[in-house]
């Protein structure tokens, strides 16, 4: 929804900073944008929209447009500025960018020409293989529920659980 709406808004309306990790790291969070997007609709009053509505840009308020539009320059900006800084130690003779976000057209855009220009081909997947974690967790899930392996409750979060291969 954010790809289809963006290039209708004006990407510089709201003035979301881009986020400082004061350790020098590589890490980045987004959790820091999202709570300013949803202090800004709360500030300005933005309703929701339906998914029918939202379908149609032309059905989007103006405030909405902007907003979204703002929020995907942040986001683009803040994913290519760690990027860049990532590549810049290292010797790469192209970059590979996956997972859900890579689908989104202005990612593509701005580093297909900011990466090219340095003479670095970018690679995206297809977009039907630009899955969202959320839906690669449930689709694991399922398959584990399938296969009749349960977790507790209090199963603590853990990066590098191992997926049994379950079978249903």
């Amino acid at each position: 929804m954010i790809d289809r709406l963006a290039p209708h808004g004006n990407p510089r309306t709201v003035p979301f900073a881009i986020p400082k990790i004061s350790d020098g790291s590589l890490d980045f969070s987004f959790s820091g944008i999202k709570t300013a997007a949803l202090r800004h609709v709360q500030q300005e009053g933005i309703e929701a929209l339906t998914p029918e509505r939202a379908l149609d840009p032309g059905e989007v308020p103006r405030p909405v447009l902007d907003l979204v539009s703002s929020y995907q320059r942040r986001v683009v900006d803040q994913l290519l500025d760690r990027l860049e800084k990532s590549l810049a130690s290292r010797d790469v003779r192209s970059v590979q960018i996956s997972g859900g976000v890579s689908c989104n057209s202005e990612l593509r855009r701005r580093a297909a020409e900011r990466f090219g220009d340095q003479g670095l081909p970018v690679y995206f997947p297809r977009p039907s293989l630009t899955t969202d974690n959320a839906a690669m967790i449930a689709a694991a899930a399922r398959r584990r529920l399938r296969g009749g392996l349960r977790d507790p409750w209090d199963l603590p979060a853990d990066p590098n659980l191992r997926l049994e291969a379950a079978r249903p």
